[in-house]
């Protein structure tokens, strides 16, 4: 029995990047379609733009697959889509292989202009913006006004903007999940009702209405 938040997917053979390329490759399978009906579920119909938190429970649960398997589905279907990776290790835009001289920091800095900062996903429409540096504190970064403002920007030019986050555990995780309008956490099925999830659970409550995606 599950009693936490609903449960919105449950994907199979999401453990490794690759499966982000399922949505481009395998248009009618199961993941893609699986994929397509997430971001139906954050269609923000005549609202604007919908700003989704991807997160995980623990590391090593496909979370950035994930991010960017969303981010490609919402292009497919001809939403203007915008991945910001927010996390160090920068898993998601690797995996879409879209190369950046600058980012997010300097975006944030006002550095470099939005527009220089975005990069083209090698497989779909959507764009990415990377963290090309990081700064000496990321929750301050985070939770600085640029942040919000350049939340604003995207949401005015955008249909969708995913957040690959670092895990629960990070405090910047819970920051960036209280500027969006949902939060997505990935874990594993066999983790459901164990006390990793549930510290994770409560670490994110007071952000964006919670769902979980469940790898097997």
């Amino acid at each position: 029995m599950w009693n936490g938040p609903p449960i919105l997917a449950e994907l199979a053979n999401a453990e490794r990047m690759g499966a982000a390329a399922y949505v481009v490759d395998y248009p009618a399978s199961r993941y893609a379609t699986t994929m397509s009906a997430l971001v139906g579920q954050f269609d923000s119909g005549d609202s604007g733009c919908a700003v989704v938190a991807v997160t995980s429970a623990e590391s090593g649960e496909s979370k950035s697959a994930v991010a960017v398997s969303i981010a490609r589905a919402a292009a497919q279907m001809g939403k203007k889509t915008v991945l910001i990776d927010c996390d160090p290790n920068q898993f998601a835009v690797k995996a879409m292989e879209a190369p950046a001289l600058s980012g997010l920091y300097e975006v944030l800095t006002g550095a470099v202009p939005l527009s220089q900062a975005l990069a083209k996903d090698s497989r779909s429409g959507a764009y990415a913006l990377a963290m090309t540096k990081r700064p000496p504190k990321l929750s301050t970064m985070f939770s600085s006004e640029a942040m919000a403002r350049l939340l604003e920007v995207l949401k005015e030019g955008a249909d969708l903007v995913i957040m690959d986050c670092s895990r629960a555990a990070a405090p910047e995780a819970g920051m960036l999940a209280k500027l969006g309008d949902a939060t997505l956490l990935v874990t594993r099925k066999d983790l459901l009702n164990k006390a990793a999830l549930s510290r994770s659970v409560e670490q994110l409550i007071g952000s964006a209405p919670l769902a979980i995606v469940a790898t097997k």
